[in-house]
């Protein structure tokens, strides 16, 4: 048999026995399991909440689990050694048991997360995640997660840190899958760092040597050097330094220092923007509506139409009456 196929038989028996042993000390509080071979036989490590429960009363449930796992899964010579779970609440395949149950019984879903992982947290655990998946509330289903502290997901921590354990509850509705990631207090992360303390005392500033003796050392060491003698002759002309003209002198000597400061600012000169005009087309067209307050404009009286009737009001009644037409 190739190696490859040996490794998925390895993996299938493994993953059968563990639901074997999940399905029979389900009451007893399976934590699960560790499988090494050896040359004297199979060893077989239960961790389990209540390993009296697994071993029965004297021996006996112990010797039904080891016949049956020879006569099912043709082990050669099964040793079972339990052990006890010393913090159950840290235990994710415990964990996810008993929440399991919860439900079963009736426990509202949300209800039942934040107690089961508060307890697992005040339990010392590092981070946790509990994943309710179903028909948890209605006839849809949905996936609702508790999540609590630091936990990985991927790379080689989430397989060796990582402890996970998985249950199922069976409802009206449905199954729901209970999923429960648990990092324990003992855990090294990759990316753990430790400070440490050292006892050697800091050098104090007293110890380094003073520098302003070294200075003077310094500058009572330096020595004159020689003057070096000029290349050029005592006949050839020196140039006369350019003169400035008096009159700048006098214009640079009148005018007062000129400094910027918040008292003195400096000017700009801005631009004084345009009036808007309008073009002549709109002086034409538009007029100006005169002043009603002025005293000068009178609004023109209307005339009475002859041909309309003309109603007026005396004392809350109204009188409609036509104008006479004058007779020529």
């Amino acid at each position: 048999m190739a190696d490859e196929q040996q490794f998925i038989e390895n993996g299938l028996q493994r993953s059968q026995i563990d639901e074997f042993f999940a399905d029979e000390l389900s009451r007893a509080g399976y934590g699960g399991m560790d499988i090494a071979k050896t040359p004297m036989g199979t060893q077989i490590v239960l961790k389990a909440e209540k390993p009296g429960m697994v071993i029965g009363k004297g021996g006996k449930n112990i010797r039904k689990i080891t016949t049956e796992l020879e006569d099912r899964f043709d082990m050669e010579d099964p040793q079972i050694d339990v052990q006890e779970v010393d913090e159950p609440d840290l235990n994710a395949q415990i964990v996810a048991d008993r929440l399991a149950n919860a439900l079963e019984r009736g426990w509202y879903f949300r209800k039942a997360g934040h107690t089961t992982i508060d307890r697992m947290m005040e339990a010392g655990a590092l981070g946790a995640e509990i994943v309710l998946s179903g028909k948890v509330t209605g006839a849809r289903s949905r996936v609702e997660k508790f999540n609590r502290g630091y936990i990985k997901h991927n790379g080689e921590p989430a397989q060796s840190v990582v402890d996970e354990g998985q249950g199922v509850a069976v409802m009206k509705l449905g199954t729901i899958g209970v999923t429960v990631k648990v990092i324990g207090p003992d855990a090294t992360l990759p990316d753990d760092f430790e400070i440490t303390e050292t006892d050697e005392a800091p050098r104090s500033s007293r110890s380094r040597p003073a520098r302003a003796s070294r200075s003077c050392s310094r500058t009572s060491r330096r020595r004159k050097s020689p003057r070096r003698p000029s290349t050029r002759s005592p006949r050839s002309p020196t140039r006369t330094p350019r003169r400035s003209s008096t009159r700048r002198s006098s214009r640079k000597s009148s005018r007062p220092p000129r400094t910027r400061s918040r008292s003195n600012p400096p000017t700009r000169r801005t631009r004084r923007r345009p009036s808007p005009r309008t073009s002549r087309s709109s002086k034409k067209t538009s007029r100006r509506k005169p002043p009603t307050s002025s005293p000068r404009w009178r609004r023109p009286r209307r005339r009475p139409n002859p041909t309309k009737t003309t109603r007026k009001r005396r004392s809350n009644t109204w009188r409609f009456s036509t104008p006479k037409r004058s007779e020529t």
